[in-house]
């Protein structure tokens, strides 16, 4: 299974190219993708996600297939085939 990963805006400063493509045997999740990503670079973490008491909150936007993550099934959406995923960072300002 060949998942195509875009990643927008300053993600693409944590990897040579903003696209990357991972290859898996089998069904996987978006928030098992996350934790590889993070194992790749662990610098990125804090932008894709934080986490308190071992929960994940989303400091990215994530789309498979141009769909958000949270009218799926969120951190929990089985990936297909070929999906692309998506993840745009937030940006706060105030």
């Amino acid at each position: 299974m060949a998942l195509i990963v875009n990643f927008i805006g300053s993600l693409r400063n944590f990897f040579e190219k903003g696209i990357i493509t991972f290859n898996y045997e089998n069904e996987t999740s978006i928030k098992d993708l996350i934790n590889l990503i993070i194992n790749i670079n662990p610098r990125i973490k804090d932008i894709i996600i934080s986490s308190q008491n071992n929960e994940f909150h989303l400091n990215s936007l994530i789309l498979i297939n141009g769909v958000e993550i949270s009218v799926l099934n969120g951190l929990e959406t089985k990936l297909s085939d070929k999906d692309e995923i998506t993840f745009i960072p937030i940006i706060h300002g105030g």
